[in-house]
């Protein structure tokens, strides 16, 4: 299976949204033109980029119901407010010359930001770990407060709002140089007390990688092996290392990050479950054996990967690595490896004994 790269998916889901000859009609932001706003172009749009209406609602501040009812031409004209918030998000009143000169922002693993296909140093720490929670809280008010204890911790200095004031203007400076400074249409915006980062989900790989294991879900539940093995590879293949690891320790348990984890985490797991139960052990370890040194407390994970690797014939290292975690276990957690693990054990004795 060829491992995929986040930007060739984004590639592939940045199609440009043509008008079309029916339909609502809504106003260009940036240039004042018309161009059509039609539900079924909405609902194409956000499949393209693999958004559920749920998804969908929350990145725009809509009900869902109301997403519901654009996608099916149900409403009239939705609010100028509405309007711009859906095409901001899912990228419809962006100019294919617009569109090359957006960002990508990676962030599953240490921080990368990319412009016209080159990849852009971000001068200092703050500025760095500022578009990293910006990112991770794409289209998401994020207040000073937040910031400010992401930044500087429990110690913050006095002049930390200031500075703050400072570092939101150099970003903006970096991610858009051309625009005007007090533009209020920017991808960072001053909004209910705090700033917000207006990106499409697909130039962010924390969204991409959320848009497939979300993708990958549906097929599991449609019985459709191996569109939903492709799209948890995808997925995971998104991810670099820890999330914003060149930012240090402090930021590991902040929500944002924990959740992700967590997702990643679930996703691999999902992943290694069925591929070993469609008789495809052999897709598992490389995947997860990448993930266990940042997940070394993890039994099911290390379970998992235990039963492929038992499968594929390598019980042996199936058994060093359940010697492993119980040493780990032990030593600092003080317990002993639970059902989980003492299961796949047995497999992988049971399959040495059998070679």
């Amino acid at each position: 299976m060829a491992k995929p790269r986040s930007a060739a998916f984004r590639q592939d889901t940045l199609l440009s949204a043509s008008p079309t000859t029916t339909g609502e009609m809504f106003m260009n932001v940036s240039t004042g033109t018309a161009r059509t706003f039609q539900g079924g172009l909405v609902r194409q749009r956000r499949r393209d980029l693999g958004l559920s209406q749920k998804e969908l609602a929350g990145l725009t501040g809509l009900s869902e119901r109301t997403v519901r009812d654009i996608e099916h031409s149900r409403v009239t004209l939705p609010r100028s407010a509405s309007r711009n918030r859906i095409s901001d998000v899912l990228g419809l009143n962006r100019s294919p010359e617009a569109q090359l000169n957006l960002p990508d922002i990676d962030v599953l693993g240490a921080l990368r930001l990319t412009m016209r296909g080159r990849q852009v140093d971000l001068p200092g720490a703050m500025l760095r770990g500022l578009l990293g929670l910006f990112a991770l809280r794409d289209n998401n008010v994020v207040q000073p407060e937040e910031i400010v204890d992401w930044l500087w911790g429990a110690d913050p200095p006095k002049s930390a709002r200031n500075l703050l004031h400072l570092y939101v203007s150099r970003l903006r400076q970096i991610l858009e140089p051309q625009r005007p400074q007090r533009s209020r249409a920017g991808l960072i915006r001053s909004r209910n007390g705090g700033y917000e980062l207006r990106l499409e989900p697909a130039r962010i790989d924390v969204h991409v990688f959320r848009a497939l294991a979300h993708r990958a879900r549906a097929a599991a539940r449609l019985g459709q092996v191996d569109e939903a093995l492709d799209a948890y590879a995808a997925a995971l293949h998104a991810w670099r290392g820890p999330v914003l690891a060149d930012l240090g320790p402090r930021i590991r348990v902040h929500p944002a990050i924990v959740n992700i984890t967590r997702a990643r985490v679930a996703a691999a797991a999902e992943y290694a479950e069925i591929a070993v139960a469609a008789g495809r052990p052999r897709l598992v370890p490389d995947l997860l054996m990448d993930l266990l040194p940042q997940e070394p407390l993890n039994e099911t994970l290390h379970a998992q990967t235990m039963t492929a690797l038992a499968a594929d014939g390598d019980p042996a290292m199936a058994v060093r690595l359940f010697h492993e975690i119980q040493v780990r276990l032990r030593e600092e957690l003080g317990i002993s490896p639970g059902h989980q693990l003492q299961v796949a054990l047995a497999t992988a004795l049971g399959a040495m004994r059998q070679a």
